[in-house]
């Protein structure tokens, strides 16, 4: 997130220069050149809240706010990785509630609407409304407390085109919420240098 260009010091105080100097350029020079260094120390300012913004900070800034949380860096971990474990650590410590858990998962994802179903005997399932690019794998390897885990789910659903839609609880209504596995797609084939096979139109070739 971008730092928004601060009003200048020299603009916002020129209200305050008396009528008579106005037009003193020697007394103008001094007090703008003042106003700049005000101008610069702000912005230093506020890219150093900037950095320690969980969102935000990367590498050791990153370090230095999962050390404050207490949810150290793996080595070789990157940046994405290690900042959902931190929101995790930060957020599901201890027995967390399910709006506790929509709020970390929005924040992950970006998506506002994100349901929560239980999955017997202590699991919650989670359903995102859209697409994602947000690397949810370390969420989802993890417990949210002893006992208790968290799993991607999605809604189960008849075939395309069949007119049934959403297959439901019958006594209330509910969608039934089954995993949810991304679209396969199949292998690439590839020659001994890596490198995909085409077929005559240029479509990459694909194995079962």
């Amino acid at each position: 997130m971008a730092i928004e260009t601060l009003v200048p010091y020299e603009e916002n105080n020129k209200k305050y220069i008396p009528e008579q100097y106005k037009n003193s350029s020697k007394l103008l020079g001094m007090i703008n050149a003042a106003l700049a260094q005000c101008d610069d120390l702000e912005q230093a300012f506020f890219e150093i809240l900037q950095s320690l913004s969980l969102q935000d900070a990367i590498g050791p800034a990153l370090d230095y706010i999962g050390a404050i949380i207490g949810v150290e860096r793996i080595v070789g971990e990157d940046d994405s990785t290690y900042r959902t474990r931190i929101i995790a650590g930060r957020s599901l410590s201890g027995l967390p509630t399910p709006e506790a858990l929509r709020k970390v998962i929005q924040f992950i994802t970006g998506i506002e609407k994100i349901g929560l179903y239980p999955c017997w005997p202590a699991g919650m399932y989670f359903v995102i409304d859209g697409p994602t690019g947000a690397d949810l794998s370390v969420l989802e390897s993890e417990s949210m407390t002893s006992g208790a885990d968290l799993g991607r789910g999605t809604f189960l659903c008849g075939e395309a085109g069949d007119g049934i839609g959403y297959i439901v609880d019958e006594d209330h209504g509910v969608p039934f919420v089954i995993d949810w596995h991304p679209l396969y797609t199949g292998y690439q084939i590839t020659t001994e240098a890596d490198e995909p096979l085409l077929s005559e139109d240029g479509v990459v070739l694909l194995a079962e």
